[in-house]
């Protein structure tokens, strides 16, 4: 037998923001873990964006066996309880269902109604000596500021939707992770730290890089198992590494990668 739970923090976030959501499974028996290839369900999938927050992790209860893994939901949309549901997971030879929950998120852009567009003064376009303007013409006026105006509306919407799409570059990413990474001493986790690093700074051949860089290769390819100070130290190092990389971009300065 095993229980399932979903727990998302915090209920309730701004458009630019994400949320932490939590799927934690608790069987009396020993358990094999499928995460689904598509996360989230079809119409979940239209507001949200999901990414893995750290590893799974394993664990006991007491008697029972617990399987954790954490995803960092980013909306899509604004709305009150914006809907968030899993796909099913497979334990052993089991379908395991997770529980809905449901986020909402506000934005401080006020939205745009036909209310808010200003006014089109129509073209003047003269009419004949001696003779007044057609109803013809009236009606091709009307329809061009319709049109103006439908065409406003749409460009609108079109930057509102593609600006939720921006991905964030491989340095911003890992400055996400490494201000929310757990500071746990565990082989699995450093492994998982020393990768993400590595994916961004290769190694150089300075002495100061030298040295918290042969840390992480011993981390990736050796038993090696980190103590708490360790992680800290290394955690604290290359948060600062990345912020440096980020002002001189934002600088214009030259970017030397350690």
């Amino acid at each position: 037998m095993f229980e399932t739970t979903l727990f998302i923090e915090p209920k309730a976030i701004s458009l630019a923001d994400s949320c932490l959501a939590t799927i934690r499974i608790v069987g009396t028996t020993p358990m094999k873990v499928s995460v689904p290839t598509t996360l989230l369900d079809e119409a979940t999938s239209l507001n949200w964006k999901s990414t893995p927050h750290g590893p799974a992790k394993e664990s006991r209860d007491g008697a029972n066996y617990v399987w954790q893994q954490q995803y960092l939901l980013s909306p899509f949309i604004v709305g009150e309880g914006v809907s968030v549901q899993f796909n099913t997971f497979k334990i052993n030879d089991n379908v395991a269902v997770v529980p809905s929950a449901q986020v909402s998120i506000t934005t401080s852009v006020k939205s745009l109604t036909t209310a808010d567009v200003r006014p089109i003064t129509p073209l003047e376009i003269p009419s004949p000596v001696g003779q007044e303007a057609t109803p013809v013409v009236l009606i091709l006026l009307v329809l061009v500021a319709l049109g103006l105006i439908l065409f406003g509306l749409g460009c609108w919407y079109w930057l509102r939707r593609t600006s939720a799409a921006v991905v964030s570059s491989p340095l911003e990413r890992l400055r996400s992770d490494l201000q929310t990474w757990p500071a746990e001493a565990s082989k699995s986790s450093a492994q998982e730290l020393a990768k993400r690093i590595r994916d961004v700074f290769p190694l150089d051949a300075t002495e100061e890089v030298n040295e918290h860089g042969s840390r992480l290769e011993r981390w990736m390819y050796s038993a090696e198992v980190p103590t708490a100070e360790e992680m800290k130290s290394e955690l604290e190092y290359w948060r600062e590494q990345v912020a440096e990389q980020l002002i001189s971009r934002v600088a214009g300065r030259p970017t030397v990668m350690p």
